[in-house]
């Protein structure tokens, strides 16, 4: 009964697993590449593409703060980078960078626009100021309303940066603590009951 369990449970996650799998960076991937001549031998080093708990918790907060730091583009290259630098695990690392997908980025960026405002002490939200010009400009007519809506829109665009920067670099260092955390003490929790 319990070789047939094992067998089914090696079936099920195996096949699983492999097809995610096939989708991991791999040393194979990186050998003969231009990262490669840069970093040498030292990119093929053990504890970089095996897991272990410092690894992983090292690649869980690596990618999970460029994950919140949104540069498209160039997230997975410089997480895989940084994990090198700091000996964390670099497929951990690059797939982790996805916890903030493009789904979910327009969401994420209005809460850490929203957070750092808040902590600016810059009062209420981006669309507090448009209602409230909205409200006043009721009784105008359509052009002068429009004029004066565009206007408000070109000033909190230009009043974006500072607090977009500030809630990007918090939201993204605070995240990365809860994930270097969560991958340290899941290790912990994975292997107390591994002994179970």
């Amino acid at each position: 009964m319990y070789k047939k369990l094992r067998i089914w449970r090696k079936e099920r996650w195996g096949g699983m697993l492999g097809r995610l799998m096939r989708f991991m960076v791999r040393k194979k991937h990186v050998r003969g590449t231009w990262v490669h001549r840069v970093l040498g031998e030292r990119i093929f080093a053990h504890d970089l593409w095996h897991l272990s708990r410092h690894g992983l918790a090292v690649g869980l907060a690596v990618g999970t703060f460029f994950g919140f730091v949104h540069l498209p583009g160039i997230q997975m290259l410089l997480a895989a980078l940084l994990a090198y630098y700091l000996r964390g695990n670099i497929p951990v690392a690059v797939t982790s960078t996805w916890i903030v997908n493009p789904l979910i980025i327009p969401f994420v960026l209005w809460l850490q626009y929203d957070f750092g405002r808040w902590l600016l002490g810059m009062g209420g939200g981006w669309d507090a100021g448009l209602l409230a010009i909205y409200r006043e400009s009721a009784g105008m007519e359509y052009m002068a309303r429009l004029k004066m809506l565009a206007s408000e829109l070109l000033k909190i665009i230009e009043d974006a940066p500072v607090p977009l920067v500030v809630g990007v670099g918090i939201t993204s260092v605070f995240f990365a603590v809860c994930a270097y955390f969560a991958g340290y003490f899941g290790w912990n929790a994975a292997a107390w009951i591994r002994r179970r």
